[in-house]
């Protein structure tokens, strides 16, 4: 018999209104761009139960997505894409997308670039986003004597990011971050998550720390100013803090919290620092997010990679490799 379903499953929203604007695709030949720009509608269910002793996920959604291109030339295309079934199926090979595009730009050339370059992408975060309610809502279902067993198919267990780490903090969160934002005490652990992109340590702190610059990679509006003790605003509010210490261009440092999930426990700050250190031809930046409430580590992996390395990474023409 399946297990009780997970309370947190109602407010599965903000991940995908959060995640979807990092979505983009180009082609190199062409040099156009199509990017996701925002969700204009989602609706659907999502459960995550339990049977003989295997985690299963069980989902279908239907959204409605707004997109834009640019070409190499300049002309702009923008448009609607209905995902009438991203579920749960789709993952278990027993039915496939259905990726409805409209553009009052249908004759164009561009126009069917754009329907090529943009389901690979998505077809990736969706699979993530089954594995992210395994791991982050997967726990309170277990049930049994010993570990759950993910299922083969809608269970499927997590793969890791690369170049991911999970650590246990022997201390506390900082004090810096937690206790001056009047946060409770809880039992933390830290994340890290790197990315190795092709540009210099210099340039690639103006994308990180210039306000201007910020919303091309975040894809969202931005408020920021890389000054200790000034509050910042990411993602479109839904991660906000204060600088806490700034050595350009090498290392800058940040209370963070996720403003819009409801598993972020509510006046709780970490602390996220970013380190960047310059090679001979590229340039790895190390995100280190301390402070982070235990059983949140893959999630908060997940959302690292997606709001930074991969952000970044598609916004850099000369690639990213991780």
């Amino acid at each position: 018999m399946a297990a009780p379903l997970s309370s947190g499953i109602k407010n599965w929203h903000w991940r995908f209104k959060t995640q979807l604007p990092t979505v983009e695709g180009k082609d190199a030949s062409s040099g156009l761009v199509v990017k996701i720009t925002g969700v204009t509608a989602i609706e659907g269910d999502v459960t995550v139960g339990q049977r003989k002793s295997k985690l299963l996920t069980i989902y279908d959604l239907d959204m409605t997505l707004s997109w834009s291109a640019t070409t190499e030339d300049g002309t702009e295309l923008s448009g609607t894409l209905r995902i009438p079934e991203v579920s749960h199926e789709a993952i278990d090979g027993i039915s496939d997308y259905v990726f409805d595009f409209s553009s009052p730009s249908t004759t164009s050339p561009s126009y069917q670039l754009v329907k090529k370059l943009l389901p690979p992408p998505l077809k990736e975060l969706f699979t993530l986003f089954q594995s992210q309610l395994i791991e982050v809502h997967g726990k309170d279902l277990l049930v049994v004597d010993g570990p759950a067993t993910p299922a083969s198919g809608s269970g499927a267990s997590t793969p890791a990011a690369a170049a991911a780490v999970v650590e246990e903090e022997k201390a506390a969160a900082p004090a810096a971050a937690v206790e001056k934002k009047g946060g409770p005490s809880i039992n933390t652990s830290t994340v890290k998550v790197e990315g190795r992109f092709q540009i210099s340590a210099a340039d690639l702190w103006g994308l990180l720390t210039d306000e201007r610059k910020i919303p091309s990679w975040s894809r969202s509006p931005a408020q920021f100013s890389a000054t200790p003790s000034a509050p910042y605003s990411l993602f479109s509010g839904g991660v906000q803090g204060t600088i806490e210490s700034v050595n350009a261009p090498s290392q800058l440092v940040m209370s963070w919290a996720l403003k819009s999930s409801p598993s972020w426990p509510k006046d709780h700050y970490g602390v996220l620092t970013i380190t960047l250190e310059q090679g001979s031809d590229s340039t790895t930046a190390t995100f280190t997010l301390t402070g982070v409430p235990k059983g949140q580590e893959r999630e908060l992996e997940n959302n690292l990679h997606a709001f930074y390395v991969r952000g970044l990474g598609s916004d850099l023409s000369a690639g990213m490799s991780m």
